[in-house]
């Protein structure tokens, strides 16, 4: 993780940014102007704070479903919930929180469809009890099934 002494703090795995977003409650993690890391967001910043408001809303609605409708499963790791988003065909339903988690590891590149941007994601492991898998992949990016081109939902 960088941190710079400004407020933004950048992560380049889920598991920084579920550790930082356990530390702090009530902070949020947006996607760098880069569109590949994702960063806090300065609260200061009205015109992001704002721009981002509505688009907050849909995501909340989403989480507060996604939860719901996984907690009588008692899966125990995120990938359990992301296949299960894409065996049952979610991605419309939860077009906005879920998509295609572009991943990097061991300079290799690969795509994790029915994933979550790292500040969901730290989200979903803390309310359903889900494990670390202790993977050492890092985000690189991260493509909502909203945006997605073709997407298959």
């Amino acid at each position: 993780m960088t941190t710079n002494k400004n407020i933004k703090k950048y992560f380049s795995t889920f598991q920084e940014a579920a550790n930082w977003a356990k530390e702090n409650p009530g902070e949020a993690i947006i996607k760098a102007s880069d569109g590949i890391r994702f960063e806090t967001k300065n609260s200061k910043d009205e015109s992001i704070i704002e721009s981002q408001k509505s688009q907050q809303e849909i995501n909340d609605d989403e989480f507060k479903q996604l939860v719901a409708e996984m907690t009588p499963f008692g899966f125990t790791n995120a990938r359990e919930v992301s296949s299960y988003i894409i065996k049952n065909k979610l991605g419309n339903k939860y077009k906005n929180i879920s998509g295609v988690v572009r991943m990097s590891k061991d300079e290799h590149e690969f795509n994790f469809n029915g994933g979550f941007p790292p500040d969901i994601y730290a989200r979903v492991c803390s309310e359903l009890n889900l494990n670390d898998e202790g993977s050492n992949a890092k985000v690189i990016g991260f493509t909502s099934f909203k945006n997605k081109d073709n997407n298959p939902f």
